[in-house]
């Protein structure tokens, strides 16, 4: 756990305006455990350029600048996010610290990069689209550059089912039903990553949820002998 996060997550939470966008934001932060991974994650710490695919209301863009802000630290922050309601509420929180663009992933071109992060992003995307978004993300990262995809495990079980009947709720709240989601298993999702180039690394995300999550980091070709013990499973580029 990153030190000092209650204070970190009441820093990011106040960006937002209203007590209702506070408390989203303060109660993502608290109980998803994607945030406080990715707080404390090197590769994401190093990096000087980092772009957030489908980056909703910025939670993590507004995490990553105030880390930034408190070390003293220059970080280019982008953001790329569909819904232009999202998009609104996330240049509100970031103000001059990110440049949030609305755009369709499946054409947008993505930024050069030290690190690009798609966090629950793929699954809501066409199946046959993956390829090129992330053969796009390939070519944007720096030689040196590190890919973050956070996706539901689909071959997990009752965890897996009970994430997968999650999507589907909240879409239906959203009025959006009969929508249709690209959920694949974690080594399926490995190997769609390695065939746009990336050497990958597996590992869980899901401790204290009911969900069956996935961390895949994607890294170039140029570091894929480099050896990372911190995996799980690793997934070879030649696969």
């Amino acid at each position: 756990m990153i030190q000092a996060w209650p204070e970190l997550v009441r820093a990011v939470a106040a960006r937002y305006p209203g007590r209702v966008d506070r408390g989203f934001v303060s109660g993502k932060l608290r109980h998803d455990p994607i945030y406080a991974a990715l707080g404390t994650e090197p590769d994401l710490s190093a990096a000087r350029s980092v772009v957030d695919l489908g980056c909703g209301r910025g939670i993590l863009l507004a995490l990553l600048a105030e880390q930034a802000r408190r070390s003293g630290a220059t970080v280019e922050l982008r953001g790329i996010e569909a819904r232009a309601s999202h998009a609104a509420v996330a240049r509100h929180a970031l103000g001059e610290d990110a440049r949030i663009e609305t755009a369709d992933l499946r054409t947008a071109e993505v930024p050069t990069a030290d690190a690009v992060l798609l966090i629950d992003v793929l699954h809501y995307l066409p199946r046959e689209t993956h390829a090129g978004l992330l053969g796009r993300i390939a070519r944007a990262l720096t030689p040196s550059g590190v890919l973050f995809v956070r996706e539901i495990d689909r071959d997990a079980g009752v965890r897996a089912w009970l994430a997968r009947t999650a999507e589907h709720a909240m879409s239906a709240l959203r009025g959006e039903p009969a929508r249709v989601f690209a959920f694949r298993g974690a080594g399926e999702w490995g190997r769609v990553l390695a065939a746009a180039g990336f050497g990958v690394e597996e590992r869980p995300i899901g401790e204290g949820t009911p969900f069956a999550n996935v961390l895949l980091v994607g890294y170039r070709e140029a570091r894929n002998s480099r050896t990372r013990g911190r995996s799980s499973r690793a997934t070879s580029s030649n696969v």
